[in-house]
This record gives C-alpha cells, structure tokens and sequence, in this order.
C-alpha cells in the first residue's frame, strides 16, 4: 500500500497540477494526504473542488510547520510505502513504478530520484545513486531531493521529522537515519521541482535560517565522526558546502579539512574508504575550479591537494584550471 504525503501552503497557483501528477501514476497510490498549513490563498477550497480521488485533505487552523504537519501524515497515513511530494512539483508518470520496482529489486529503505529545476531556474541534478556515496558525501549535500523520496516503512522503522529544524528537516531526518537505512537514487528525472521566489533555500529570511540549521547539522556529523577541525577548517568546509569560492588561504584550510575528514573510520562513515576517497577528490577539484577564475596560485595547490588526498589529478580538471586561470588573469588585466 503506497501512502502520499503532501504538505501544502499558499499554493493555489500550482497545486492542481501537483496533486494529479500522483494521481495519473502508472501505479496508483492507495491514499494522497494533504495536510494544509493555514494557507490563507485558498488552496485548501481549491483542493476540495478538485474532487481527485483519493485525496483527503487534512486542515490547519493554525501554521504549524513543515515537520508537524509530516508527523501529522505519517501517524495518519496506512501505507507501508510513503511517497512525499510538495504542492509545487510535478511527479512524473512512472516515477512510483521504477521507484517502487528498484526497491524490492534491493535492500533499499529510503530512495529518490533525479530531478529536473524548472521555473526561475531550468537545470537538472543529478543526485548520487549509491548508498556508501549518498552516505560518504552527506557532509557537503542532502542525498535526496526531499519531494522525491518514497519510504519504506518496513525496512526504516517508525521515524518523525524534528520541527526545531524546520526549513532544513530533511537533510536532518536523512542524517539521523543514515544507521537505519539503505540510501538510493533512481538514475532517471522523475521529478521537476518547481523553483520560485518563495522557496525555503530562495528567499532571503528562510535561507539565512536555512544555512545556520544546515550548519548546525554538520556539527552534529562531525562529532559523529570524531573529527575535531579548526576555525578556519570548519569555516572553509561551511563554505564549499554552500558552493561559495574560497581565496587561497581558505582552499588551504579546506584541504586540511579533507585531510582530517579522510581519517574518518568506515564504521562511524557508514560508507567504505574508496567511496569517501572519491567525495573528498571531487569536492577539492570542485572548491579549486570555482576559485581558480581570481585565485592566483590555485593550480599548485591543488596539485598538493591531489597528493595529499591521494587522488589521481584528472587531466580534464588540470585543463578546465590551465584555462580559468588564463582567462582569470586576463580579466584582470
């Protein structure tokens, strides 16, 4: 039985499209929950017009969170498969059947896809497939685009997301159940995730919460790894998690960074060595591409960092630096 959980607020607009994307799946769900935050647009009316079966709508008289209303589905919902899905996106077609059919091919727990941005932004991510990567690299990335996952509850256990980190429950409810779980991704697009000036990581107030909460979550990992860094270590990690171009003192405090996250022993990573090998070279080349448009010196070091990670320096990366570092000069020339 496949229970969808939809939390929704202020969505109007869009949540027609969201709320029929689950209910046209080649596999139909048993039950599409949706749980209204105290939108004040009409979306819970909206939703009650649309009569799609199979939907029950749950209403909030008072905004209560994210988290809060996941819990309240999840108490609710019969299913042993939860499939989460927001009132923005579109799910599509097949996404519950090959989600569904590469879970019970494996000892997946918890698997998501591969998403297509549209909207303010028209991008693709492709999220890691395997469970020793999405574990190996859970410091610098959530594994899942979080409206993409579907849940078994048979082999995760009972679970509920924390609303002290509301705005970045997810990634925090990932780490938490990262000793639970096998990880996955469906190696195809499934989703396209809707991106617009009021998303949790877009808008100014919520992404600044966004970015303490993700923070904070890394220091939580990090003293489960017993890894200890310093300021300027712990500064610079912070930073390539954000994507943001680091000067040349700060590409040195994060290659110590890796040195120290290299120690970390595979039982407390979950994941095996050769994996977290291959996260900390890629994180590495991208932290020196990005800085190597402005950052004299960067290509030396990162020849060290290669050596000292024990990572092959890839031709393509050598190149891709060769030719920022040329046109980064020459604009400021």
């Amino acid at each position: 039985m496949i229970s969808v959980l939809v939390p929704v607020r202020n969505c109007v607009a869009w949540v027609e499209d969201a709320l029929r994307s689950m209910a046209n799946q080649t596999v139909l769900p048993d039950e599409i929950l949706v749980a209204d935050d105290a939108s004040t647009d009409g979306t819970p009316e909206r939703i009650e017009s649309l009569r799609i079966p199979g939907v029950k709508l749950l209403r909030s008289s008072e905004n209560l969170g994210i988290s809060t209303q996941l819990n309240r589905m999840i108490e609710l919902a019969q299913g042993r498969y939860l499939a989460r899905m927001d009132g923005d996106d579109i799910s599509h077609p097949l996404r519950l059947q090959q989600q569904l059919a590469a879970m019970e091919s494996s000892s997946v727990g918890i698997i998501g896809t591969r998403v297509r941005r549209f909207g303010a932004s028209r991008t693709k991510h492709r999220f890691a497939i395997q469970d020793s990567e999405l574990k190996a690299g859970l410091l610098f990335s959530t594994p899942f685009c979080h409206p993409s996952v579907v849940i078994d509850r048979d082999r995760v256990g009972s679970f509920q997301y924390d609303p002290e980190f509301d705005m970045a429950e997810d990634y925090h409810l990932w780490v938490r159940l990262r000793t639970q779980a096998t990880y996955g991704n469906v190696p195809a697009i499934l989703v396209n995730w809707r991106i617009h000036d009021r998303n949790v990581g877009v808008k100014v107030e919520t992404a600044d919460i966004q970015r303490r909460l993700a923070g904070k979550i890394r220091d939580m990992l990090l003293e489960s790894y017993g890894v200890v860094l310093s300021t300027s270590e712990r500064v610079a990690l912070e930073a390539r998690a954000r994507s943001e171009a680091l000067d040349l003192a700060g590409n040195q405090a994060l290659l110590g960074a890796l040195i120290a996250l290299g120690n970390v022993p595979e039982d407390r990573l979950l994941a095996p060595r050769t994996a977290l090998s291959n996260v900390l070279a890629a994180q590495w080349n991208l932290s020196c591409l990005i800085s190597a448009w402005k950052t004299p010196g960067v290509m030396a070091l990162w020849r060290t960092g290669c050596r000292k990670l024990s990572a092959h320096p890839s031709p393509l990366t050598f190149s891709k630096l060769l030719l920022k570092a040329i046109l980064g000069t020459n604009r400021n020339v």
